[in-house]
């Protein structure tokens, strides 16, 4: 009785570990974790926290600068004094104070032209982020139905496999009792074979593919054995092939392309840099 429920514990903890090692991610989860794990965006958000701070420096040099020090010495002990010859014992106590404050009343629009320069690299550090993200998402979304195609192929060959050997297995009995041809034998192993050979290169098609979307999102989980994607939905699937005309798509990337509105106020700040100078 007692091997009884062990053997059954056994069991049920070898199925809960099993199940904790498989993983499966959905498109949404492989975006959201690239969104969060990308090095390239948050390489992207210093970038603009950096131009952020540098347009708050741009703000705070039309304020005056005001400026305070303080200093106290105190001496006390005994020294040689080289003209009488003796040693002296003195104190002596010594402090001052000091604040002083300027501000700039004209250098030329130097501080208003780094300030709208300081401005357009921080619009330009925005629009890259989000060109960034978009870029992110759209190669996570590539690699995802990169890794469907592969699965598909991967299970379209494993049921062709699966029927040619049926189908040669079947013919070989019909050969052994003398109703089948030898040649159709011959040339059903030659399909398995090429077919096996397939199977293998789309299997391998598949990891290869699959570590790139890993990658791709810098998914990082030890404790995880196997993972796999999840299937589309239909809504997803249209969403994903509802492809709009060429001209439309065009006139919608020059419209709100972050990527050209980065590069837009680049052009921008290079011109306030040179009037600053």
């Amino acid at each position: 009785m007692r091997k009884f429920i062990f053997g059954i514990l056994l069991a049920l903890g070898y199925t809960i570990v099993a199940q904790d090692s498989l993983r499966v991610l959905s498109l949404d989860e492989c975006v959201n974790i690239a969104l969060n794990r990308n090095l390239s965006i948050k390489r992207a958000q210093n970038n603009l926290r950096g131009a952020q701070s540098n347009n708050l420096q741009a703000h705070l040099n039309f304020l005056p600068n005001l400026n305070a020090s303080g200093n106290f010495n105190l001496i006390d002990g005994a020294f040689f004094d080289s003209n009488s010859g003796n040693f002296l014992t003195s104190s002596f106590e010594n402090s001052n104070v000091g604040i002083n404050s300027n501000l700039v009343i004209f250098n030329a629009f130097a501080n208003h032209h780094l300030l709208n320069r300081r401005k357009a690299e921080r619009n330009s550090a925005q629009f890259n982020l989000e060109d960034t993200r978009i870029a992110t998402k759209a190669t996570v979304i590539r690699n995802y139905l990169v890794v469907l195609l592969d699965k598909e192929n991967l299970k379209i060959s494993t049921q062709r496999l699966n029927l040619l050997e049926n189908q040669y297995e079947r013919e070989k009995k019909r050969v052994s009792v003398g109703v089948g041809a030898l040649d159709n034998v011959y040339s059903l192993q030659s399909q398995v074979s090429s077919e096996k050979l397939n199977n293998v290169n789309l299997a391998n098609t598949y990891r290869r593919d699959l570590l790139t979307l890993l990658q791709s999102i810098q998914f990082d989980e030890p404790n995880t054995r196997e993972i796999q994607i999840k299937d589309l939905d239909v809504e997803e699937l249209q969403e994903l092939t509802n492809v709009e005309e060429f001209g439309v798509i065009l006139d919608e990337i020059l419209s709100y392309s972050y990527g050209l509105k980065s590069a837009e106020s680049s052009r921008e700040a290079s011109v306030h840099f040179l009037k600053q100078t």
